[in-house]
């Protein structure tokens, strides 16, 4: 099925035979995301490995991630990272038992600690550190953003 969404063109592949076909057969059709607003403005101006366009540059970050980062053997030797993550995240929401609280605020830290923990050797998300929270929402944010401009 084609949707337009605006000026975006957007397949939906409604099974799993079609995904496959998508994801294993015609991937390279599919490779590029739409030009939003979090690649322009937060990814310096698209040049990340979620929104640089599928090339030479592309191909070498991702297979760097997958090595490095994303490989079955380091996110087993980083479980345990997630655990102790976790259980502070839990720990922080008992204290708070009974009490209203904005759980995308704690999953946001619960997240960037995990991350900057894992890449970086360091817990970033705390108190002193807002700012970089605040740019990992605005990042979320604009994830959702059309960029108008893409042709900028």
């Amino acid at each position: 099925m084609q949707l337009y969404f605006g000026s975006l063109t957007v397949v939906v592949g409604s099974s799993v035979e079609m995904a496959k076909v998508f994801l294993k057969s015609m991937d390279i059709n599919f490779v590029d995301r739409p030009k939003m607003a979090a690649g322009k403005y937060t990814a310096y101006n698209y040049s990340d490995i979620t929104w640089s366009p599928y090339g030479p540059y592309w191909r070498q970050a991702r297979r760097m991630c997958v090595m490095e980062l994303f490989s079955p053997k380091r996110l087993d030797w980083f479980e345990y990272i997630r655990a102790e993550e976790l259980h502070s995240l839990l720990h922080d929401l008992n204290k708070l038992s009974g009490k209203p609280i904005l759980l995308k605020d704690y999953l946001t830290t619960l997240s960037l600690n995990i991350i900057s923990r894992m890449v970086l050797g360091k817990k970033y998300a705390n108190e002193s550190h807002n700012s970089i929270k605040d740019k990992l929402t605005e990042m979320v944010w604009l994830n959702g953003v059309l960029n108008s401009g893409a042709g900028d």
